[in-house]
């Protein structure tokens, strides 16, 4: 399984009983793009890819105007650096 996607357990009713059944749902969470240390923006997604989301972004809100505009990528777990 995926960080993609997570188990739960939902119950499916219809009129003559219910019965408890596993899915699957996408995972969503939030993704904040920073330029130079500060929040540039902040968009939901599902957690995978998150440097090429990035620097699409980047790309498509003319922050950088190619690839070779682009220093590092990094991942920063630490939520509460701001």
């Amino acid at each position: 399984m995926t960080e993609a996607v997570r188990p739960v357990t939902v119950v499916h009713v219809e009129r003559v009983g219910r019965e408890t059944r596993e899915d699957q749902v996408a995972v969503e969470e939030p993704l904040a793009v920073r330029v130079d240390g500060r929040v540039l923006l902040t968009t939901m997604r599902t957690p995978g890819l998150d440097r090429e989301l990035a620097a699409g972004m980047l790309l498509s809100e003319r922050v950088v105007w190619s690839p070779n505009d682009l220093g590092a990528i990094q991942v920063c777990v630490d939520a509460e650096r701001r």
